[in-house]
């Protein structure tokens, strides 16, 4: 009594329902997750601090996560960016190391040109030949990993204001 053509219609969402939950499921599991770029870190080291698994989706995975926890846990990754392939699928991490600039008055603290801290804590026998020398600063609470957050706000501007101008006008 009812029109084959709604029924025709029905059939084809659901198909097209099954079709989608398989696709975020079962198919387009990473078979392989690699890694490139140049890093002091391991590409185990890597993988791990991204939580992402060999057979985790490539739709359904958080790259954007994964790619803020692989900077916030290894302090010396500058970059992270996760991209993703079909044929095979999998994940590619392309990694960029971000270098030491400056150093605290004591020699504790290592930071980057971007004020993230690298060392929140240098062994007495880090080179800290080549860094810049931060006199009189002092910070919050210094978490490898983390930007820097300075006890006096007007440093932090100021640092800023003079790291631009030091890299606008290429010197370093």
């Amino acid at each position: 009594h009812g029109s084959p053509i709604l029924l025709y219609i029905m059939l084809i969402i659901i198909v097209l329902g099954i079709s989608a939950v398989l696709c975020c499921t079962v198919f387009f599991g990473a078979e392989t997750i690699e890694v490139s770029g140049t890093s002091r870190y391991s590409t185990e080291q890597i993988i791990a601090a991204s939580s992402l698994n060999e057979g985790d989706n490539i739709f359904v995975a958080n790259t954007s996560k994964a790619e803020g926890e692989i900077t916030n846990q290894l302090p010396y990754i500058g970059s992270a960016k996760i991209s993703r392939t079909l044929f095979p699928p999998k994940f590619v991490i392309t990694v960029e190391e971000t270098q030491a600039k400056y150093v605290t008055e004591d020699g504790m603290v290592v930071l980057d040109g971007r004020f993230k801290i690298l060392e929140n804590s240098a062994a007495p026998d880090f080179d800290k030949s080549g860094l810049t020398l931060l006199k009189g600063v002092s910070f919050t609470s210094p978490v490898a990993g983390q930007t820097a957050a300075f006890e006096n706000e007007d440093i932090s501007d100021t640092l800023k204001q003079i790291a631009k101008g030091l890299e606008k006008q290429k010197i370093s």
